[in-house]
């Protein structure tokens, strides 16, 4: 994947949570190869912790240089801030916390690791740079194995599964409903009978069929069932 530049001052748009996403999937992938390859798996349970960053922050340290980590560290601060801000769908909760956490984590034990005089003197820099090159791709320096050493395999496919499905989600549009559709959504699971919610909303009931197929069709689903379930996941109903 080629790179992609991206600056303190850029917009923060949810294209940044895709690129990280897509690198906590790719950090994940890579752990559960080395185990496949037969490293030792290690105690953490739950590689998105503080605990688990501030073991494997000196890892990324000898690899990579002070500058770089600390620039992924605001931009998964950035991500994080983001992802604050936004709608979570019911289903997605957990993995929302997940990712989140990673990002937190990992910032914070960035900057808690370059705070120590000892460190900041000791570890290589690099140029300053008001843009520095971040993509999806994650540097093929980085020791992995070391990496897998303190974490299961369980906990990285956990990991791995809540980034694709937080970066599946940005991806996709959001669907906006005009008031007339979110009235007729509301009804609808509220479980009031076509009918009587065409009545109630000034259609006839062929009129109230067509709209709603029309509704279907923008919500990518088949059916009225399928509708409700979409609107709900996606945070257009409570």
């Amino acid at each position: 994947m080629s790179a992609t530049f991206v600056s303190p001052s850029e917009d923060r748009t949810s294209a940044l949570v895709c690129l990280v996403c897509g690198r906590i999937a790719g950090f994940a992938r890579a752990v559960l190869e080395a185990h496949d390859l037969g490293t030792d798996e290690g105690h953490h349970e739950r590689p998105w912790t503080e605990e688990y960053h501030l073991d494997s922050v000196g890892i990324f340290a000898a690899s990579l240089p002070a500058s770089y980590q600390r620039y992924v560290a605001e931009l998964f601060g950035h991500s994080s801030e983001i992802m604050v801000n936004e709608t979570v769908p019911g289903h997605l909760v957990e993995d929302w916390m997940i990712v989140m956490s990673y990002l937190d984590s990992a910032s914070s034990a960035v900057s808690a690791y370059y705070s120590d005089a000892s460190t900041r003197s000791s570890e290589p820099d690099g140029p300053p740079s008001e843009a520095i090159a971040v993509s999806e791709s994650l540097p093929l320096v980085i020791r992995f194995d070391l990496l897998a050493q303190l974490t299961t395999s369980e906990g990285a496919r956990r990991l791995e599964r809540a980034a694709v499905a937080v970066r599946d989600h940005m991806e996709t549009p959001m669907p906006t409903l005009e008031d007339g559709e979110q009235q007729m959504l509301i009804r609808l699971k509220a479980g009031m009978p076509i009918v009587d919610i065409a009545a109630e909303l000034g259609f006839s009931e062929r009129s109230m069929y067509r709209s709603l197929a029309r509704l279907w069709d923008k919500l990518g689903v088949p059916d009225r069932r399928g509708g409700i379930r979409r609107a709900t996941e996606v945070g257009l109903l409570d």
